[in-house]
Order: structure tokens, then C-alpha cells, then sequence
């Protein structure tokens, strides 16, 4: 993550992907160390790792998402931009596995963990519009796409 133009906070010299994610990250770090026993370096590190996967993960779901939904009403080639955007995340996803988390296969059936994250996004987009909180190229939140013209 340190490549990603987006981090825009730190916690205990981590990257993060905004500055009030903090508190969740003090929370795992707290159950792995009193709950599992973990050191605190350990414990932190797990809970970083963590925290990047269920991100990638959330990315993912958004993503694939729309790629199901789009070739519905025709837009096959945003589509594809979101299939790969899934490919992407589900990379990254496995790159932050901690110890003893199932490598996810995106070519696969859609993994358990990113079923759990499809049902967040709500947003209708009719056209790519990459995720606000991590792609560059990303509108302003609460910019979905125009819906599309009726004949």
C-alpha cells in the first residue's frame, strides 16, 4: 500500500486508508493480543493485515457487483473494467492473507468473504465508476454515473 496514492492516514506507521478507521484497527489489534494472546507487535501486525484484506475484499464485492449487474442493460465494456477491478482486489486481498486464510481464487465460485461484502453497496452505476475511497479516477462520493438514456 505504500504505492497507493489514496492512504490518507497511519496507524503505528501502518498506511491506512482514512484517519477514522483507527478505532477499528485498535480493536482487532486489542483481540488479538488479550483475546488470542498474541505479543502487541504481533498482535498489530495481525490486525493490519487484516484490515488491508477486508478492504480488498469490500473492493472486490463492489466491484463485482457491478460487473454482474451492467452486461444486464447492455454496458458489456464497463463491465469488463469492473471484472478486472474484482481480478485486482482479490490479488490484493491475497497478497495481506494472514496466517491461515484461504488463498480466494478469483476465477472461481465468488468466495464466502466476498459474498458477505456484496451486500453493502447499494448505489446504482450504469458506467464505471471506480470505488471513491481507492482509485484515483474516482468522481467525489455520492456521484453515481447518469442513469442510462431511454429510447
Amino acid at each position: 500500500m505504500a504505492d497507493d496514492k489514496k492512504s490518507k492516514g497511519q496507524w503505528l506507521g501502518r498506511e491506512i486508508y482514512h484517519p477514522s478507521h483507527t478505532t477499528d484497527l485498535e480493536m482487532r489489534s486489542a483481540q488479538n493480543q488479550f483475546g488470542r494472546g498474541m505479543d502487541q507487535q504481533s498482535a498489530e501486525e495481525y490486525a493490519h493485515k487484516s484490515y488491508l484484506r477486508d478492504h480488498a475484499l469490500n473492493m472486490a464485492a463492489y466491484a463485482l457487483m457491478h460487473a454482474k449487474a451492467l452486461p444486464a442493460i447492455g454496458n458489456h465494456a464497463d463491465a469488463e473494467k469492473y471484472y478486472n477491478k474484482y481480478v485486482e482486489y482479490i490479488g490484493k486481498a491475497n497478497e495481506h492473507a494472514v496466517e491461515g486464510a484461504p488463498k480466494i481464487d478469483p476465477m472461481g465460485p465468488v468466495h464466502p468473504e466476498v459474498q458477505a461484502h456484496m451486500g453493502k453497496h447499494t448505489q446504482k452505476y450504469y458506467s464505471y465508476q471506480p470505488h471513491p475511497e481507492f482509485d484515483e479516477e474516482a468522481p467525489e462520493k455520492g456521484e453515481p454515473s447518469p442513469e442510462p438514456k431511454k429510447d
